[in-house]
């Protein structure tokens, strides 16, 4: 709930202009104590801020949207938001705010363990706040740099930049910053052996955040307190200051948080001698740990259910066609049916998503790569698929395809099942084993599935698909394509490698024409990119024209070094600049893999 004092504030406001920047305030106000209340007043405040056309406005609002994301450890989010946010604090030349902004991109960075990214944004932000003689700014971003340092168990460098952080905010006694970097302090002398001194700086920071009700800090120093009494073998004590810690977490609902909390209660419990209590608080820890780092997705639906359940919400959809109907009787009942049809396409959406590949797999397959994937409706004719299989040969292979069915919508969306059926088919089949043998594979299995060897119900539908399969053994790399072609980046530069120009489910019978298998040799470090025709065909720009194939590759030529993350982020935010106002054209989909 939104505290009262706000919507009372608030709605004492009359302008527009004055509502929407009480809201940013408020948002950054409560921010590390309730993010969630924070992410959920800078959504409303970027609303308001579009309908105002106030750029400024809008870059506080994603400046504050990113960083509740950062607190609730939704980094990918919270990287889109920030370098939105970036992006119109430089054309409004907003340094102070600049230099805020990039220092939480820095601490992002440092949560997914790109340490040397975040102390150069670090580094970055310092450069601003010296030139506007920030201190305190400067003292943050001195203070996270000894953070990633102790991160790093150099604790000597750590402590040399701690204590240049204390000193500068002891000057402007600022409350908030000193309770976290004393606590910094504190752990640094901790892991060092100097328990004395560890117990004397968590004392204090927990002193300045009980102050300032700065509930991160409460819980982060009591959740320190309690593991120095722990290992003194003061139980009572620890589990009193460990429950005081996850009281503060779960309050503020920070999940990193309340996990490092409950595996230090886990931890005690063991020590004590209880240990269900310690097997059920460990329980407790991996779920929510399982929650921050896995999606939601589940992967294991029934490919014929799906179909079934599209086929259902293309079928209603023909009740719009209802005849003879009492005109009295009329709109209700298109309403009624209306929701009928929205709920089921939107449950058709989660089953579609569900056969996609889940981000567990993903990243135990190929850690190091992206996915971009926009349907252009609620439902989606484009598809992305990985995994791994063995040879006849004895060959251990990574596979990975992306697919562009004909059409998008639920008609796309009842073909992506059917290709993604086939592809699991392919996986298993003993004769299938190169990418070629998988698409001759596929398109059969397609073109019979929609009965296309019947001149009289032939249906003019199929996909075009890219296929990949990985040797890392001997780091070759086999292609074949139905009309779509893959990008690979080396040392040298990006080299396209085109398909055959016939799609999935176009010839069967003595029509079939084989598909051609490319085999590539390939390095560590090199990127391959699979991807559909809908980036290139999307119109906008200043002329509202086509981004155009040539556009695209020079694109992802151009991002290629960044990090797989970084590309992701860059390819969207271009996407979004180009395509501006006008309708997205088609689903999208690139999925990019480093080798």
């Amino acid at each position: 709930m939104i505290d009262k004092d706000y919507i009372k504030e608030l709605d004492a406001l009359k302008i527009d202009a004055d509502r929407v920047v009480y809201m940013n305030k408020y948002a950054w106000k409560i921010r590390r104590s309730y993010p969630e209340k924070a992410l959920k007043i800078a959504n409303e405040a970027k609303e308001l801020s579009e309908q105002l056309d106030d750029n400024n406005a809008l870059a506080y609002s994603f400046r504050n949207s990113g960083t509740a994301y950062y607190l609730l450890s939704m980094f990918e989010q919270a990287l889109v938001d920030l370098h939105k946010a970036l992006g119109l604090f430089k054309k409004e030349n907003n340094k102070h705010a600049e230099a805020t902004t990039i220092r939480t991109i820095g601490n992002i960075y440092h949560s997914i363990e790109e340490n040397e990214k975040a102390i150069e944004f670090y580094h970055k932000a310092i450069e601003i706040t010296e030139v506007l003689n920030d201190k305190q700014g400067t003292a943050y971003n001195l203070g996270n740099i000894g953070y990633v340092y102790q991160k790093l168990k150099e604790q000597d460098k750590a402590l040399d930049f701690m204590l240049q952080t204390y000193e500068l905010l002891s000057e402007i006694d600022d409350d908030l910053g000193l309770c976290d970097v004393m606590g910094n302090i504190g752990r640094t002398y901790f892991v060092t052996g100097k328990k004395e001194q560890a117990i004397e700086y968590y004392n204090r920071s927990l002193a300045r955040a009980e102050k300032i009700n700065h509930l991160r800090g409460i819980a982060t120093a009591n959740n320190s307190i309690g593991e120095y009494f722990a290992e003194k073998k003061e139980y009572t004590t620890a589990e009193e200051h460990l429950n005081k810690a996850l009281a503060a977490a779960s309050e503020m609902g920070e999940r990193l948080l309340i996990c490092q909390v409950l595996k230090s209660l886990s931890s005690l419990h063991e020590k004590t001698g209880d240990l269900q209590k310690a097997l059920n608080t460990y329980k407790e820890f991996q779920t929510l740990n399982n929650e921050i780092l896995l999606s939601d997705k589940k992967s294991s639906l029934n490919a014929i259910k799906v179909e079934a359940e599209l086929q259902i919400a293309e079928t209603e959809k023909e009740l719009f066609k209802v005849k003879n109907i009492e005109l009295a009787n009329a709109n209700t009942i298109i309403e009624e049916t209306n929701k009928e049809i929205t709920d089921s396409i939107k449950y058709a959406q989660r089953i579609q998503e569900a056969i996609l590949p889940s981000n567990e797999l993903i990243k135990h397959l190929v850690p190091d790569s992206f996915v971009m994937y926009r349907p252009k409706d609620v439902l989606s004719g484009d598809f992305y698929w990985v995994s791994g299989a063995r040879t006849r040969y004895g060959e251990d292979f990574l596979l990975a395809s992306v697919a562009d069915c004909t059409g998008h919508g639920v008609p796309g969306a009842l073909m992506s099942i059917i290709g993604n059926n086939y592809l699991r088919l392919c996986e298993h089949e003993e004769t299938v084993n190169r990418p070629s043998e998988a698409l001759d594979f596929i398109n059969n299995g397609v073109s019979k599935t929609l009965r296309q060897e019947l001149s009289s119900s032939t249906i003019k539908d199929g996909m075009d698909m890219s296929f990949i399969a990985i040797d890392y053994k001997t780091m070759k790399l086999h292609f074949a394509g139905a009309k779509n072609a893959i990008f690979l980046v080396q040392k040298d530069g990006l080299t396209e490698y085109k398909g055959d120009k016939q799609p999935i489910g176009s010839y069967v019978g003595e029509e079939l024409i084989p598909f051609t298998n490319k085999e590539i040799n390939v390095n560590k470090g090199d990127t391959v990119y699979l991807f559909s025709d809908g980036y290139p065909d999307q119109f906008g720009g200043p002329k509202g024209k086509k981004f155009l194939y040539k556009k695209f590759r020079e694109l992802i030529a151009s991002v290629s070094s960044l990090s797989m993350l970084e590309q992701k982020i860059a390819l969207e935010k271009r996407f979004d600049d180009w395509k501006g106002d006008l309708e997205q054209l088609d689903d999208v989909c690139i999925f990019g893999i480093k080798i």
